[in-house]
């Protein structure tokens, strides 16, 4: 079923492809995201060939797509993916684009399918995936899609105060409650100190 901030399947690419041609713009590398989008995908069960890279996939859609294989010709943006999954690339077609083409059309594949799934809460946390790769593993990036989706956190208020937008001292205390939290859930071993110490590090980048 198709979630109601979509007005069509088609729609969900479109929306792909705006979120990552701003973010490519801003960060000049699609490689910063392309890898870790795929893997959580693969870890959602989004993507079934566990072999498949974001090039690969990408290659697909762009030769998919010249036969005439869209996602608004299929009921779900889900069903769209596991089509161009099956489609074969002639070897010498796929030379005809650049990795960096490949791996963009690849990102936007599977932004999609994360947009399908969660919504627009997608857009900021890839935003703060481009920001902070080191700090956006996989994990990571699953637990903040859920918690976001789920409205139990809001990445934009989280994303300022990382950026030290924030002077309201019961806001920034409250913020680094929530993130505290999602470390414990993430790094149940770690002291609280060493978790203070991740939250900080990325705040330290913005300074």
């Amino acid at each position: 079923m198709l979630p109601a901030f979509f007005a069509s399947v088609g729609s969900i690419l479109v929306n792909a492809t705006r979120i990552i041609n701003t973010v490519v713009i801003a960060i000049k590398a699609i490689q910063v995201i392309a890898n870790t989008i795929m893997a959580v995908c693969k870890e959602l069960g989004l993507i079934e060939n566990k072999d498949i890279n974001v090039e690969e996939l990408g290659s697909k859609a762009l030769a998919a797509e010249e036969e005439g294989i869209k996602p608004e010709n299929f009921e779900t943006y889900e069903a769209y993916v596991k089509e161009i999954e099956k489609f074969e690339v002639d070897p010498t077609k796929a030379e005809s684009w650049s990795e960096e083409e490949k791996a963009t059309r690849g990102t936007i594949v599977t932004t999609g399918l994360l947009l399908e799934k969660y919504g627009p809460v997608v857009a900021d946390v890839i935003v703060e995936l481009s920001k902070r790769p080191d700090f956006f593993t996989t994990d990571r990036v699953k637990l903040y899609l859920d918690l976001a989706s789920d409205q139990q956190i809001d990445i934009q208020q989280i994303s300022r105060y990382l950026n030290g937008d924030i002077k309201n001292f019961n806001e920034l205390r409250t913020i680094n409650d929530v993130m505290l939290e999602i470390e414990t859930k993430l790094n149940p071993h770690l002291t609280t100190e060493e978790k203070q110490q991740n939250i900080n590090e990325q705040k330290a980048q913005q300074q």
